[in-house]
């Protein structure tokens, strides 16, 4: 049976401003440098997810009007 459209998650995000994210990665390295493990480099762009849930393929459109 092939398989159909794959369902997505949606999310919506608040991104912080240039300076809040230098605040952010100053905070990182002083954290590394007291000897807590943080990666030095985050694996997305930091944010505030506000909200995320799935969302089927054929409601994206729907949702996206919604916003």
């Amino acid at each position: 049976m092939p398989a159909g459209p794959r369902e997505r998650t949606l999310v919506v995000v608040a991104a912080f401003d240039a300076a809040a994210e230098a605040a952010l990665a100053d905070l990182r390295e002083a954290l590394r440098r007291s000897g807590i493990r943080v990666p030095a480099r985050p694996r997305h762009r930091p944010h505030l997810t506000l909200v995320g849930g799935p969302c089927p393929p054929a409601d994206t459109d729907r949702v996206l009007a919604a916003t």
